[in-house]
Formats: structure tokens, C-alpha cells, sequence
């Protein structure tokens, strides 16, 4: 454990590194040390993808209504919540999170989207 700057990091740093990072400010420090910790994700396999279109457009009607006393943000968030739990299933990788599952989502439509957006424009 490397502790720079108050802030404390669980990843072995290079001597270089370290000399380095002690000269920034406290600011720069921790995010500097926050990128060294952050860890990638897996990629989303074919059949989480495919899963997660088949249990988002089950769930069309609901995830994607507009709010009233039936839809709220919280009866929202649990479907998203379920999805991700649902998809998790699937393998014994990665465990998906309602953020993840909901990004890569919206990801997938926004690159559907620019592809009609060309195909239209030729």
C-alpha cells in the first residue's frame, strides 16, 4: 500500500511513479491515484446482449414511460435492478450492476440509432 497525499492506494507503485505523483498537487494526487485503482470491466458476452433486449422489451412499456402514479423513478430503478440480476445469472463471470446493464443499453441505442440516421441519409 502506497499512501500519497493523504490518500491511500492498494496498488503497488513504481519508484518513478511515486516521486512523480508526490510533487502534484493533492488534487491531481487523487485522481491520478483513482485511475491507477479503477478497474475495466468485462465486455457484455452475446447472450447478456441478447438477453438484455429480450428482458428490456418485455419491460418496454414501464422502463421507458413516462413518470405517474404508477411509474415512478423507483418502480423504474427495481425492473432496471431485476434485468441486471437476470442477466447475472447467465454466467458465472462479472457480476452486472443497474448501472452497467443500463448504460450498455443505452449505448446499444444510441448506435442504432446513428446506423438508421445513415442508412436514411443514403
Amino acid at each position: 500500500m502506497v499512501i500519497i497525499g493523504g490518500f491511500q492506494s492498494t496498488l503497488p507503485v513504481a519508484g518513478e511513479v511515486r516521486l512523480f505523483l508526490l510533487d502534484l498537487s493533492k488534487f491531481a494526487v487523487r485522481f491520478v491515484v483513482m485511475a491507477l485503482e479503477r478497474k475495466k470491466s468485462c465486455n457484455f458476452t452475446k447472450r447478456e446482449t441478447e438477453m438484455l433486449v429480450e428482458e428490456v422489451e418485455a419491460r418496454r412499456d414501464v422502463l421507458f414511460a413516462k413518470f405517474s402514479g404508477t411509474v415512478t423513478n423507483e418502480s423504474k430503478r427495481k425492473l432496471w435492478e431485476e434485468i441486471a440480476a437476470n442477466i447475472s445469472s447467465v454466467n458465472s463471470g462479472e457480476v452486472k450492476t443497474r448501472k452497467m446493464v443500463k448504460k450498455k443499453w443505452q449505448d446499444m441505442a444510441s448506435i442504432a440509432k446513428c446506423k438508421e440516421a445513415c442508412r436514411v441519409r443514403r
